[in-house]
């Protein structure tokens, strides 16, 4: 019953469009036009105005390796199609077709009336993670639209290459919430809602006699 609660949940969040959990059973609304589309090949097709996204977090040189910083660091941007942000943040859950994209931008300084810092400049680079355990025994996968972001499609990354690290290193279902504030607020209202969810259920439940 409390994942029937659960699921009808994510529904309502998202519009009707579709479901939210991590067990893979639940289908990708084929109507919303943010979600993912693949070519014949099985390649992702580039998001479209994933520009209009919600935006969850950026950092400035952000590396997984250890050694000096680099003297060219550039900005990354993540966001994430509305539909399944609301459901994370009514859930708890990322849905099945939740589509991150990493836009990386060069970063710049002396512009115009620049002093000091860095501003974002040109983009270098556009990847994204896609959640559809139907198509990629994984669970998720991960893509990048080569040189400046500009192929229309990409191919899976192998797994070794990004599965494994977010598999291991991810705060929640492979996805670095821990980096963005906007995500861990949205996970903790999540969790209120459904502690309080549950919270009215057992108060409406008898108190006595067998369940």
């Amino acid at each position: 019953m409390a994942a029937l609660i659960i699921l009808a949940a994510a529904a309502a969040a998202i519009g009707g469009a579709g479901c939210a959990g991590s067990s893979g059973t639940e289908a990708a609304p084929a109507a919303a036009p943010s979600w993912p589309r693949y070519t014949a090949e099985r390649e992702l097709l580039r998001p479209e105005k994933h520009e209009e996204w919600t935006f969850v977090g950026a950092s400035l040189g952000l590396s997984y390796s250890e050694g000096a910083e680099s003297s060219h660091p550039l900005f990354h941007n993540v966001l994430v199609q509305p539909e399944a942000f609301r459901a994370y943040r009514s859930t708890g859950k990322f849905p099945v077709g939740t589509t991150f994209v990493l836009a990386v931008h060069e970063a710049r300084e002396a512009v115009t009336i620049q002093r000091r810092g860095k501003v974002e400049g040109d983009l270098v680079a556009l990847e994204a993670a896609v959640k559809d355990p139907e198509r990629f025994p994984d669970g998720w996968a991960y893509f990048d639209f080569g040189p400046r972001g500009q192929a229309t499609s990409a191919r899976a990354e192998p797994s070794e290459d990004c599965h494994r690290c977010h598999l291991e290193h991810g705060a929640d279902d492979n996805v670095f919430v821990q980096f963005y504030p906007i995500l861990r607020r949205a996970r903790e209202a999540a969790s209120g809602q459904i502690e309080t969810s549950q919270g009215a259920g057992a108060a409406a439940l008898p108190v006595t006699g067998d369940r």
